[in-house]
């Protein structure tokens, strides 16, 4: 086959030899133009050429390919409300500190009676409820836009060439064909998309009615599944569990991290500046790198603090605070010394370690080793040179599979209830501050990080405007109102625009489908300019605000305090009243004495 260009003549294609059976073939790559196509016949045994008789013919132009835009919904709705729980979280952890320090103070712990004669604490815990009922709308509200991804695809496609007529579209996840081809009227479609992956790469293609008509692909659009996912700054190692999901009990979820706080009546996971000096374990961690032991305060530095943050790998919130803290790390290498400790898994084992090494690395959490990684398992330094891993007489290392001696836990030593929690060591070597933070992004992050600092070298905050120091528990009503407003407002028209849509695309479902229907509010909203009458409960034994638990914290529970901290430890005795005291129980006039 031959194919010459009409008006001059120029061979520009051949396609050949063919078979004698073969009965098509196709040029590519032809520019606009008119073209001259024959054939040419060989007769076998003969050098004579059969040429056939000379088509004129153009080249079928493929359709040029759409651009396409792509809008997430709902997820500026959903940063605004996070941003906002994220602030009441913060706030209710200065509340319950505010208020444990002023119970421990006046001696509540041992004498209930005296919190309720207390109208700090009284109105502490007033303000306390009503804060832990803000944050349940705000929960309310973030379950409209979590479990799930939907994102608005709209295109346009123009042609350079009039003659071009599209006859349709086909949408494109991860470069394969997802769902059925759409006709050329169609130029919006709505997508649901789980959370199974980290993102998704959409795009599209345009088709038409000739043969191999179809056009390059698109402008390709990322997504990521993130900002949807649940919301989870802190959770317990007594409830969090690596294999569940959403919405499963024991997920990276805040709402079963709180409603355990309230049952169990955990509220010093933050415990903030210590007022006592306390000291570090003298215990060895286990290297993840160099899968050796060494002494806990090898890497502390006498002319700065050193921070440490507890994570889990399979944690939301360790990961997103892992991210922030090698950041800072980074930026920061002269003013701290940092300690990444994984918690969950043992790194004795040698498959297990290159396991959590991988993560580390795959991460970009490792890159100029500012952050020493290590495990939770941890041995006293005279002890160190034992368990799972031996030296050979040449000195070879050698590691064994199997774990041999059962080793300490970090977090059992230390008090951490849960992950991520941050330790910060002052210069002189002590345990000074003990806490979390829900950070909204890394500049929040990144100001409580200098704030701390400041706290522990007990020197001036250098943040501008800074909210830690402010050390603000109140919440501004007309913003709490305006905001679930608006956020119910813009689901309400999320819902109303869905009529619009012509279909809607799924992952279970190939065929078009009519949308129709309504979805719920997004948040309960309080009426605007209804005034909040002021509540005082009346406090009794048994029904006492949350702070004011005489159950203690970590801190005082842990066997390393035991030793360090007798004075911490030691449980409160309750004093009976006098004899005196006691108010005699004098028989009615009319009783019968028998």
């Amino acid at each position: 086959m031959c194919c010459k260009e009409e008006n001059t003549g120029k061979m520009v294609q051949t396609i050949g030899p063919l078979h004698a059976d073969a009965r098509e073939g196709e040029f590519k790559n032809l520019k606009e133009g008119n073209y001259l196509v024959y054939l040419e016949v060989y007769v076998y045994g003969s050098d004579s050429v059969i040429r056939s008789e000379v088509m004129s013919m153009q080249p079928a132009l493929s359709p040029d390919p759409p651009q396409i835009t792509v809008t997430l919904v709902g997820l500026e709705d959903r940063r605004q409300v996070e941003k906002f729980t994220c602030d009441l979280v913060n706030k209710r952890d200065r509340l319950i500190r505010q208020v444990g320090h002023k119970l421990r103070k006046i001696g509540a712990l041992t004498h209930p009676l005296r919190a309720e004669k207390n109208e700090d604490i009284v109105n502490g815990a007033v303000y306390l409820s009503h804060i832990e009922e803000l944050l349940e709308n705000c929960f309310s509200a973030l379950d409209n836009y979590t479990g799930q991804l939907t994102a608005l695809v709209s295109w346009q496609c123009p042609q350079s060439h009039e003659d071009i007529q599209v006859s349709g579209y086909k949408l494109l996840l991860d470069g394969k064909q997802y769902g059925s081809p759409m006709h050329a009227g169609i130029r919006t479609i709505k997508v649901q998309l789980g959370l199974e992956q980290p993102s998704y790469r959409l795009s599209m293609v345009a088709t038409s009615d000739k043969p191999k008509g179809v056009s390059c692909e698109s402008n390709t659009v990322e997504v990521l599944t993130m900002p949807f996912k649940p919301f989870t700054f802190y959770c317990y190692h007594k409830i969090h569990r690596k294999d569940m999901k959403y919405p499963a009990y024991g997920c990276c979820k805040y709402q079963d991290s709180i409603q355990y706080e309230r049952q169990s009546a955990k509220k010093l996971a933050n415990q903030g500046l210590l007022q006592k000096q306390i000291p570090p374990p003298a215990c060895s961690v286990l290297d993840i790198f160099d899968g050796e032991f060494k002494p806990l305060m090898s890497s502390h530095s006498p002319r700065c603090p050193t921070a440490v943050l507890f994570w889990t790998p399979w944690c939301l919130s360790s990961q997103k605070m892992m991210d922030h803290f090698i950041r800072f790390a980074k930026d920061n290498t002269k003013e701290m010394m940092y300690i990444a400790v994984a918690c969950g898994l043992t790194g004795t084992a040698a498959e297990s370690r290159k396991t959590l090494a991988h993560t580390i690395t795959a991460n970009s959490w490792r890159e100029d080793q500012t952050v020493w990684h290590v495990t939770a398992d941890c041995a006293s330094n005279v002890y160190e040179t034992m368990n799972s891993i031996n030296r050979t007489i040449t000195g070879k290392k050698i590691e064994q599979d199997k774990v041999t001696e059962k080793l300490m836990d970090l977090t059992e030593v230390l008090g951490i209830a849960g992950v991520p929690t941050l330790l910060f060591m002052s210069p002189e070597g002590h345990i000074a501050w003990h806490g979390r933070y829900c950070a909204f992004d890394y500049s929040a992050f990144e100001s409580f990080m200098r704030h701390v600092v400041s706290e522990v070298l007990k020197q001036p905050c250098p943040v501008f405007n800074c909210d830690s120091c402010k050390n603000d528990t109140t919440v501004d009503e007309d913003a709490v109102g305006k905001l679930l407003k608006e956020t119910a407002s813009s689901q309400n028209a999320h819902t109303t625009s869905r009529t619009l849509v012509p279909y809607i695309w799924s992952p279970r479902h190939t065929k078009q489908t009519s949308v129709s229907g309504s979805t719920s509010n997004m948040a309960k909203t309080q009426r605007p300019g209804s005034p909040r009458r002021k509540v005082r409960y009346d406090l009794t034994v048994n029904r006492r605000p949350y702070s004011a638990s005489n159950v203690t914290g970590m801190w005082d529970k842990s066997p390393y305090a035991t030793c360090v901290a007798p004075h911490l430890h030691r449980p409160h005795k309750i004093k009976p009243r006098p004899l005196s005291a006691k108010v005699p129980h004098y028989p009615h006039k009319d009783a019968q004495l028998s």
